[in-house]
């Protein structure tokens, strides 16, 4: 009994001997320090990933819009110039025919059944990655949802016109239509059978979801730049050598008419304006009431005392 007794006498004086507080200081401190460099290394991870992530979503939001840009610039936009002045030509025509009816009168139809091809764009690609891989909300988000919506809505009218071209074209033969009833179909005119303005209505639809297209991707685009910038901005101090974010210019565009003007989207845009503060509120109240003089009496009164 007395030799164990001894034995753990003699192990105690060598555990206290050997600072065990210290060395449990200094574990501790390890597994700290250990810790926070695994917690930096995972921030600095995560947050080159998403700036990777926007950078790559960026570049899918350039080549959408420049499809649409595309489409716009040489198909859409002469094809609807061209109906548009033929349509008021024939309407003319017909006003001047209406007013002299003893004369004979030829009016010409000017008639473009060209049929388009349908767009292929990556927009399942780029819906991934803002939706799934980068966490930006609010008018940024929509845009990418909204951006599916169009471009689904865009083919649907490409095909749709296809359809309506051949069934134009093929009229007289298959159908057994006049040339004014071809006439008054392509344009869109009332008869007395009643008034189909399928065509007309197609060819303005494909304009607006072309620039459509172009706005929500240009807008995404640009919201995708922001949102990146106040990430590396939030970070720089903490993670260093992070990747940029490019910038854009629409400058050659805009030149060319091709982008669609933001009044257009007034309403769309108007449900993400940024909420005012109640300080901002209340001190525009103020400053509102001091203008109009409902302070003067008491600032009046106290400067005239004495």
């Amino acid at each position: 009994m007395s030799g164990i007794l001894k034995w753990l006498g003699e192990s105690w004086a060598s555990f206290i001997d050997g600072d065990p507080f210290s060395t449990f200081a200094s574990a501790a401190m390890g597994a700290f320090a250990g810790a926070v460099a695994t917690s930096w290394r995972e921030r600095r991870r995560a947050v080159i990933q998403e700036i990777n992530n926007i950078n790559a979503a960026r570049t899918l939001s350039f080549s959408i819009c420049n499809g649409f840009i595309a489409q716009k610039k040489q198909h859409i936009r002469g094809l609807k110039k061209e109906y548009d002045a033929a349509r008021t030509e024939f309407i003319k025509a017909q006003a001047a025919a209406a007013a002299a009816p003893g004369k004979l009168h030829v009016v010409e139809l000017s008639a473009n059944y060209g049929t388009l091809t349908q767009a292929s764009l990556p927009i399942a690609a780029l819906q991934s990655h803002v939706l799934e891989k980068i966490s930006m909300t609010g008018r940024g988000l929509m845009c990418a949802v909204q951006l599916g919506q169009v471009y689904d809505a865009f083919n649907r009218s490409i095909a749709d016109r296809n359809t309506l071209s051949v069934e134009l074209r093929e009229g007289r033969q298959k159908h057994g239509l006049s040339d004014k009833d071809v006439a008054y179909l392509y344009f869109g005119l009332p008869t007395v059978g009643g008034r189909d303005d399928r065509f007309k209505d197609n060819l303005t639809a494909l304009s607006e979801y072309a620039d459509d297209g172009i706005f929500f991707s240009k807008l995404l685009a640009e919201d995708l730049g922001a949102y990146g910038k106040a990430l590396r901005r939030r970070n720089r101090w903490r993670v260093w050598s992070l990747p940029r974010i490019g910038t854009e210019d629409w400058s050659d565009v805009e030149k060319e008419g091709l982008l669609p003007p933001a009044e257009n989207y007034a309403a769309w845009l108007s449900a993400f304006a940024p909420r005012k503060s109640r300080l901002s509120v209340v001190g525009a109240w103020l400053g509102k009431r001091w203008r109009y003089g409902a302070f003067a009496d008491v600032v009046g009164t106290g400067a005239g005392t004495k």
